[in-house]
């Protein structure tokens, strides 16, 4: 007790006073006499020779303790809830000392649901008052144009107030674009709140379609500008506005909307109280309420209320000539590049420093092996961590230890970090300390340990006060990782991983924007010590800001029309098996069924499911039927051998394929499931419908892959052979054997531009725009993809009927849809998907805005003239 007292005395008793002093005390002496009393083996040296635990129920007891002691010794009693939060950070204080060893009492919160609709009836109000104001300024001859136009983007588009400024900012002629081959307009808007205030080609953004009043509304401000000035920002009044920067364009837009509003509100039947309650700031947050009272889908308004909102691209889809097109790579966007180069000169990480480090000296050339390394195959299977390898509480135990390693730095005699003796005791407290996170994970590169030699560097090398450091490890390691197997082994991280585990853990801790500006800036800065060490190098540090900013990598993708064309330049050569079939399947897996590169590389015969859904027909049963057919006609009992096999031979690969074809369009149906037994992400396990998502040519080309490679080891377990690896060997393809050729062949016939995990993306927006066409067809007229298989009726309903058959029955008016093609992706959320994957979202909003005018015309309020 006495050395539990004095550390804690030296920590937070001499900066306590007053009752809450005698309550600390109180709760030191009850943790003396309850908790559990065990060896201190596993403690730095100032720990002492025993240390103090103190299980779940030991916490839940000291919570009712708590509320008996101050019912009786204070005049106001303490509810439940508070006294959770009070004995939780009691025990976090107390868990910083190297002797104890103390469980957080946790109290249950609700799970925080979003919703666009007002849910206040502050919020309601606001949507209501709007609606005269919409109603004035949609009357033929209304004046006011520039606040028309804002009202009409938050309306009829859904945009909110940020979105809007920042669009009527750095508007010109040149945003505008008219279709060549339908009387459709669009407008380019901005992706971001820091455009350039120059439209470039290679501009990040937005195309917005118009419709309705919102073509009226912006007609008007591009009539400001002739024709020749293209360039120019159409609300400059004076000739020196054009050089002005974007928030000092803002600052003259709202004052120019606020003079209209004042304006407008003197013509209408509003008592004094209500025009001076009407400001712009009420008008332009209430146009999302007033966008969703209007017809206009929540999610639209979800995705478009604030920054960023989702890129769209530029190629592909409406260009005449797609078919013959090439994904070259555009160059770099001068927004993109200034904000990378502000990132990467910073420099997080001391060579003589890190020399005593030796954390990757044995796995180091096995995490950085080179995309052309010599090895290309791996055992079948996803390769993840055992599930019994960690504690279940492995993050807040690793968090105690860290902040126990914190604890012990803090003190006097280790704060002066130039001296060479406070140097090596910090050393050698570094290694104790690793070797702790060691035992507790199990790994020796588990993420804990990174953390905790990136605080080591900050502390010794930047002179990192300790509070800073409190700082960054809860910002580092904050409870929502414990859902992601990726922040166990630091060897398992790639690009697609890493960015989806940014995007989630903020919005499932329910962070605010700076909360997340901070979060992944500091995981910036950790990924880049990393690289400095040698480790995770394509792995892109996140760009901080108010939220997660997409990528503009991947925002061209390939076509349908396009991976026709890939498809024949690999299966036209008869002879071109195996290896162009393994690599067209891989191709098809990842751009119709969105699949990871991990994912398809880590696929075995056991993960692939061809059957007739009335159970009469089975792959492995008609494999089995043919071989005793054809070896064994006289003996139809006998058994397959379990040796003596080896690959077919190409003729007799060819019979078993033409056989095979003809059994298949034989059935009534087909279907084909690809099952994700796991991955690096929780939502990453799932059961791709394959027969809903290509052709039929795909799934007859997959089976007869099927049949071939089971063929080659009949007697081995389906677990145990990999659908894509060698013919002489059960072994998988990694990456470099399976992946990179087909990137290779992909380049060679589409451009530079493309990469697997952009099929990530092309399979995104083909499904949205899929889904889309299968309730209304009405969007085909903006492709020119009709010829292609995704888009005839068939396909479409199937499709259609198929998302709905997994989502639910009433998947559509519940609005499930969306969820459901999430989980065919692997993603959480529906937001991830549409604002990190979808760039196809400006035809499908077309058709959502058109079908919201046809509902508010049926709606009085938004329509009926002021009397």
């Amino acid at each position: 007790m006495q050395e539990l007292w004095s550390r804690w005395e030296e920590r937070r008793l001499d900066r306590v006073k007053g009752t809450q002093r005698q309550q600390s005390l109180h709760l030191l002496y009850w943790i003396e006499r309850h908790a559990k009393r065990q060896p201190a083996n596993d403690m730095p040296a100032e720990a002492g020779s025993m240390m103090l635990s103190l299980n779940h129920t030991q916490a839940k007891a000291m919570v009712t303790e708590l509320i008996r002691w101050r019912k009786a010794h204070h005049r106001r009693p303490i509810s439940p809830r508070e006294a959770y939060r009070v004995i939780g950070r009691f025990l976090e204080e107390v868990n910083q000392s190297p002797g104890v060893v103390a469980m957080l009492p946790q109290w249950p919160t609700q799970a925080r649901r979003k919703s666009v609709l007002p849910m206040e009836a502050k919020a309601l109000d606001r949507a209501t008052r709007v609606l005269p104001i919409i109603r004035a300024l949609r009357q033929p001859g209304t004046g006011f144009a520039l606040l028309r136009a804002a009202v009409e983007l938050g309306v009829r588009a859904g945009l909110g107030q940020q979105v809007i400024l920042v669009t009527l900012a750095c508007l010109t002629r040149r945003h505008f674009e008219s279709d060549r081959n339908a009387p459709n307009e669009w407008v380019w808007i901005p992706a971001h709140a820091t455009p350039s205030p120059v439209m470039s080609p290679h501009m990040t953004a937005y195309r917005l379609p118009l419709e309705s009043t919102l073509t009226t509304a912006l007609k008007t401000l591009r009539a400001r500008k002739p024709t020749t000035a293209r360039d120019e920002w159409l609300l400059a009044e004076r000739p020196e506005d054009q050089s002005l920067s974007i928030p000092e364009r803002i600052r003259i837009v709202k004052g120019r909307m606020r003079q209209e509003l004042a304006s407008l509100i003197t013509t209408l039947p509003m008592t004094i109280e209500e025009r001076r309650r009407l400001k712009l700031t009420t008008l332009l947050s209430a146009l999302p309420h007033a966008a969703v009272l209007g017809g206009l889908p929540g999610y639209w308004v979800s995705q478009f209320s604030r920054y960023p909102i989702p890129y769209s691209s530029a190629h592909g889809l409406y260009e005449p000539h797609s078919y013959f097109a090439r994904l070259e790579a555009p160059p770099v966007s001068t927004v993109m590049a200034a904000d990378s180069g502000n990132h990467q000169q910073e420099s997080v990480a001391n060579d003589d420093a890190m020399s005593a480090m030796d954390l990757f000296a044995t796995k180091a050339s096995e995490t950085n092996a080179s995309p052309h390394s010599t090895v290309l195959t791996q055992p079948p299977g996803q390769r993840l961590l055992p599930q019994d390898s960690w504690p279940i509480d492995w993050l807040p135990s690793a968090r105690r230890i860290l902040k126990q390693w914190i604890g012990v730095i803090s003190s006097d005699h280790l704060r002066k970090t130039s001296d060479e003796r406070v140097k090596k005791r910090l050393e050698a407290l570094l290694l104790e300390t690793s070797r702790r996170l060691t035992r507790l994970m199990g790994i020796r590169h588990s993420y804990p340990v990174m953390v905790l030699y990136w605080l080591h560097d900050l502390r010794v090398t930047r002179m990192l006060r300790v509070s800073s450091l409190h700082t960054y490890l809860s910002r580092s390691l904050p409870m929502a990782m414990a859902d992601y197997t990726l922040s166990i082994d630091i060897q398992e991280w790639d690009n697609d991983s890493a960015q989806e585990m940014c995007w989630c853990v903020p919005r499932d801790m329910g962070w605010s924007a700076s909360t997340t500006h901070s979060f992944l800036g500091n995981m910036g800065q950790l990924i880049r010590f990393m690289h400095s060490m040698g480790v995770l190098l394509d792995v892109e540090p996140p760009i901080s800001g108010n939220h997660k900013t997409p990528s503009a990598k991947r925002i061209h993708f390939a076509t349908l029309r396009q991976m026709e064309k890939v498809r024949t330049h690999l299966l036209a050569v008869p002879d071109a098996m195996p290896d162009a079939t393994m690599q067209w399947l891989s191709i098809a897996l990842g751009f119709h069924g969105g699949m990871r590169a991990s994912e398809v590389c880590a696929l075995t015969l056991r993960d692939i499911r061809i059957e007739c859904p009335q159970g009469t027909f089975s792959l492995e049963q008609w494999l089995e039927e043919q071989w005793l057919e054809d070896h064994c006609p006289d003996e139809p009992a006998k058994a397959l051998p379990d040796t003596g096999f080896s690959p077919p031979a190409p003729h007799e690969r060819e019979i078993l394929h033409v056989k095979l074809r003809e059994l298949l369009k034989s059935l009534p149906e087909i279907e084909c499931r690809v099952y994700i037994h796991a991955g690096k992400t929780p939502s990453a396990r799932r059961v791709l419908p394959l027969h809903l998502l290509t052709f039929f040519g795909d799934i007859e080309l997959l089976a007869a892959w099927w049949v071939y490679r089971r063929r080659c080891f009949p007697s081995t377990a389906l677990s145990d052979i990999a659908l894509f690896g060698p013919s002489e060997s059960c072994q998988a393809f990694n990456h470099a054997g399976l992946i990179a050729p087909a990137i290779d062949t992909m380049r060679s016939v589409l451009g530079s531009a493309i990469d697997f995990h952009s099929l990530r993306h092309a399979a995104v927006s083909w499904w949205l725009i899929r889904l889309e066409a299968a309730q209304s067809r009405d969007i085909l007229d903006d492709l020119q993809e009709h010829g292609s298989w995704g888009l005839q009726k068939a396909p479409l309903k199937r499709f259609l009927k198929g998302v709905r058959g997994y989502a639910g029955q009433d998947s559509q008016d519940r609005g499930m849809l969306l969820y459901q093609l999430a989980v065919w992706i692997g993603h959480r959320t529906p937001e991830q998907t549409l604002t990190h994957y979808a760039h196809s979202l400006e035809y499908l909003h077309r058709q959502a805005m058109r079908r919201a005018s046809e509902y508010t015309r049926a709606i009085t309020p938004w329509v009926a003239p002021i009397t």
